[in-house]
C-alpha cells in the first residue's frame, strides 16, 4: 500500500506525517444560495455555500496514509460521536468517511458520507489572526458565558426562560442582553450569534446547530434544574472557545475569498517550495496593487500597513536565510563524518 499525504485545504501544501493540523468534518450543502447542484453557474458568496461544517474544530495530527488523527480528550470529538451515535473517532471515520456507508446526521435523514477539510496548524492560526476580534477571544467567551448563567438564574418576561439558557447562542445580530440588577442592555459579541439560522459569515451547519440547541442535554448543557449552580463550567468554557475559534476561522477564509472544501490527497509529492514560490508571486502582486491604490487614493493608512508588511517580510527573509544556513552547515558536517555523497543526501 503506497503512502499518501493530505494537502492543506487552503495552501495546497502536502502535510507531513505527524504534522500538527486542524480538521473540520464537512457535509455537502443541500440548500441555500447558490443552489449546490448548479453551483458552478454562480460564484459562491459565503464560505459555507458548497459545504457545511458538521462538527466543531478538531485538533490533531496527520497520519501516514492520508488520514487525520485527533488529539485525545476533545469535546469536539465527543459531541461529534454522540451526534452521529458512533463509539469513538475510529468508528466514526470507518463509517462516516467510507463511500459505501455514511452516518445519519439528523432524524429522518438518509445516511450521508462526510469529508474532511484539513489545514496545518500554521494555516489555522493565520486564518484566525485575520479575524478582526482576534484579541478579544477571552472577553467574548466570558461575556457570553456570564449572560447564559445569568439567564439560567433569573428568568422573567424580559429574560430567557430557565432551561433555555443555551438560546443565548441563538441571539439575532441586533440582540442585547440586560443582566440582573442592571438597567443597561449589553451588546453581545458575534459569539452569541454562532448558532443562529442567519445565512451569514460564521454560519454553523444545521445538523450541529440543531444538536447543540435541542439535544445537547446529553452532554451537560441543560441548566434547567439548578440554574447556573448546575452548570458544568469546564464544558461551557471549552464549548464557547471552540465556537469562537470556528467563527474566527470562518471569518478568516471569508476574508481570503475561500470556501469550506474537502482536502485533496496530495499523493507522495512534497511540494513545499512550489507552494512557497506561488506565495512569493502572490506577495509581489499584492504589493503592486496596494502601491497603485495608495497612489490613486493618497491613503496614508494603507501606506502605513504596507510599510509594516515590508518590515515583516524583511524579518521573515532573515529567519529563512538563517534556517537555510543552519541546514547547510549540518549537511556539510554530516557529509564530512560519513563520507557520503551530498547529492544523495539532498535528493528529494
Amino acid at each position: 500500500m503506497g503512502m499518501s499525504q493530505l494537502a492543506d485545504a487552503y495552501t495546497g501544501m502536502a502535510l507531513s506525517t505527524d504534522e500538527p493540523a486542524v480538521a473540520l468534518v464537512i457535509a455537502r450543502q443541500k440548500h441555500g444560495y447558490p443552489d449546490p447542484v448548479k453551483a458552478a453557474a454562480k460564484p459562491v458568496i459565503y464560505p459555507h455555500d458548497l459545504f457545511i461544517p458538521v462538527a466543531l474544530p478538531i485538533h490533531g495530527k496527520v497520519g501516514s496514509y492520508g488520514d487525520f488523527q485527533p488529539d485525545k480528550g476533545q469535546l469536539s470529538v465527543e459531541i461529534l460521536c454522540k451526534m452521529t451515535k458512533t463509539e469513538n473517532w475510529q468508528k466514526f471515520a470507518e463509517q462516516a468517511l467510507d463511500w459505501d456507508k455514511g452516518v445519519i446526521l439528523e432524524r429522518g435523514a438518509e445516511p450521508e458520507v462526510l469529508g474532511l477539510c484539513v489545514v496545518s496548524k500554521a494555516t489555522w492560526d493565520a486564518m484566525i489572526d485575520s479575524y478582526r476580534r482576534r484579541d478579544q477571544r477571552a472577553g467574548d467567551i466570558s461575556l457570553v458565558k456570564s449572560a447564559m448563567l445569568d439567564a439560567a438564574d433569573s428568568p422573567s418576561e424580559h429574560k430567557i426562560p430557565v432551561g433555555a439558557a443555551s438560546d443565548m447562542l441563538g441571539l439575532t445580530l441586533s440582540r442585547r442582553y440586560t443582566f440582573t440588577g442592571t438597567d443597561k442592555a449589553v451588546e453581545m459579541p458575534p459569539l452569541a450569534h454562532t448558532l443562529t439560522e442567519l445565512d451569514c459569515v460564521g454560519h454553523m451547519g444545521s445538523p450541529l446547530r440543531s444538536y447543540l440547541q435541542l439535544s445537547s442535554g446529553e452532554i451537560y448543557w441543560d441548566l434547567a434544574e439548578k440554574g447556573s449552580a448546575g452548570a458544568n463550567h469546564a464544558y461551557l468554557d471549552e464549548l464557547l472557545g471552540a465556537l469562537w475559534d470556528f467563527q474566527a476561522f470562518h471569518y478568516g477564509i471569508h476574508l481570503h475569498n475561500r470556501y469550506i472544501m474537502p482536502s485533496k490527497n496530495g499523493g507522495q509529492h512534497a511540494n513545499d517550495i512550489d507552494v512557497a514560490r506561488l506565495s512569493a508571486a502572490t506577495i509581489e502582486h499584492a504589493v503592486g496593487k496596494s502601491a497603485d491604490y495608495i497612489l490613486d487614493m493618497g491613503s496614508e493608512r494603507v501606506l502605513a500597513r504596507l510599510e509594516a508588511f515590508s518590515a515583516e517580510l524583511e524579518a521573515m527573509q532573515q529567519r529563512v536565510a538563517e534556517r537555510i544556513k543552519s541546514v547547510s552547515a549540518e549537511i556539510m558536517s554530516f557529509d564530512e563524518e560519513t563520507g557520503e555523497d551530498k547529492d544523495d543526501l539532498l535528493a528529494p
